[in-house]
């Protein structure tokens, strides 16, 4: 039983003290969540006066209600409701567009882990024109599914695969700050897999900057974006005095990646979090003021390096790395639904106990507050040859490979994609 309201109930029955008759009229309908505990104690003191002494503990349903209408959690489970029914409609039709015998058991909302990718797939095309060429895409896109694992997938492939030609820690976290400033992952997937095939893995940062402004002219930017342009002129930032800014930059984000690390599960939880992001922002700020890595992209190497195991070690900690950040999607969505700020760990919990999405953490909640707030139309998109990614249960990054349909481990030699 999970509680949340516990209460010290002290009667004099000498004096005949007693509890008026009442009824809760706040309970909740989940099951199993509807029992009140009590260790109840009858005592005699020094001066022979007779007392009784309860401990009383109300599980979470004697007030869920109550906070489910003062959290908003009916109206923000209502339009995530509606997400789940336009994700489980597109996951339908993809397997209906299927050129294919392949058919996972259970592909729905709930269920990411049914989700594959081939070459018998219905890749679309999509074209970037805002770039310095114009350049056409394969790819799928389908709305964001629980967690943004899916949609930071394309861009934890090419650091996996960066990773399996050599390269250390230290330079997969240079990738993964470039990647940190991305707005959609179109140009930098498509920059990743040259730098992949053609085993481009000395000096990774400065190879990938030159690429991506040779195609697009800058290093951000690309179809469909997700997030806001960082405005960072990248060179200016990281190149004087031999990329001295780029070392302490990474110096930085290494130390935020070694509290994560370090922390007891006891003490690890959004205060801990956004304390050591503010602290590490600040830092960087301290570092170069024009480095613009704030609470969200500092939030999205998090998720990358979890995903990857890149400095991260696999551990239930990764998946609660996301809270609602000040000014962003989910705590303005919050707040719409007039949440205060105070409550919105809270309100995030029940929405994702509400949907029953414990094994995704508090990123579940956190990225489903995010993506259905209003006026927000997100999607995932995916591309020929990428791999999947997932945070299992336990925190452990899975893999499913192209051209496979099993998960497995990160850096499981099984599952080779086939044709």
């Amino acid at each position: 039983m999970k509680n949340e309201w516990c209460t010290l109930q002290a009667k004099c029955l000498t004096r005949r003290d007693q509890t008026d008759r009442h009824k809760d009229t706040k309970n909740c309908s989940w099951v199993s969540y509807d029992k009140t505990g009590a260790l109840c104690f009858v005592l005699l003191d020094a001066f022979g006066i007779c007392w009784s002494l309860k401990f009383l503990s109300n599980s979470r349903h004697v007030i869920g209600s109550y906070y489910d209408k003062l959290l908003g959690v009916e109206t923000l489970c209502a339009r995530i409701e509606k997400h789940f029914a336009n994700l489980d409609d597109a996951y339908s039709s993809f397997l209906d567009e299927y050129d294919g015998s392949f058919r996972p058991v259970d592909l729905k909302w709930k269920n990411p882990w049914g989700f594959f990718l081939d070459h018998r797939c219905n890749w679309s095309q999509v074209a970037d024109t805002s770039g310095k060429n114009e350049i056409m895409y394969q790819c799928l896109v389908l709305p964001t599914t629980i967690v943004r694992d899916f949609w930071l997938s394309p861009g934890v492939h090419i650091i996996v695969e960066m990773r399996s030609l050599g390269l250390s820690d230290e330079k997969l976290l240079e990738l993964i700050l470039l990647g940190g400033y991305q707005t959609s992952w179109f140009r930098f997937y498509h920059i990743g897999m040259k730098m992949v095939e053609g085993k481009l893995t000395a000096d990774p940062f400065k190879t990938y900057i030159q690429l991506a402004e040779e195609s697009f002219g800058s290093i951000t930017g690309g179809p469909r974006p997700r997030a806001d342009p960082p405005g960072i002129n990248v060179k200016d930032v990281y190149y004087p005095n031999d990329c001295q800014v780029k070392h302490e930059v990474i110096k930085c984000i290494m130390s935020l990646l070694t509290l994560v690390n370090n922390c007891s599960h006891e003490h690890f939880g959004p205060v801990f979090l956004r304390n050591a992001v503010l602290q590490t922002s600040a830092a960087i700020s301290e570092v170069k003021g024009k480095a613009e890595l704030g609470e969200f992209r500092l939030m999205l190497i998090l998720q990358m390096c979890a995903l990857s195991s890149v400095v991260l070690r696999p551990s239930t900690k990764l998946l609660n790395l996301l809270y609602p950040i000040p000014g962003k999607g989910s705590a303005n969505h919050l707040l719409e639904v007039n949440v205060q700020e105070q409550e919105h760990d809270e309100a995030l919990k029940r929405v994702s106990h509400y949907f029953g999405l414990e094994e995704f953490g508090d990123n579940g909640g956190e990225s489903l507050l995010c993506e259905t707030l209003p006026g927000r139309n997100v999607w995932d998109v995916f591309f020929p040859l990428e791999s999947l990614f997932l945070l299992n249960a336990f925190g452990q990054p899975m893999q499913k490979k192209y051209g496979t349909t099993i998960w497995i481990p990160l850096d499981d030699k099984r599952g080779m994609a086939t044709s």
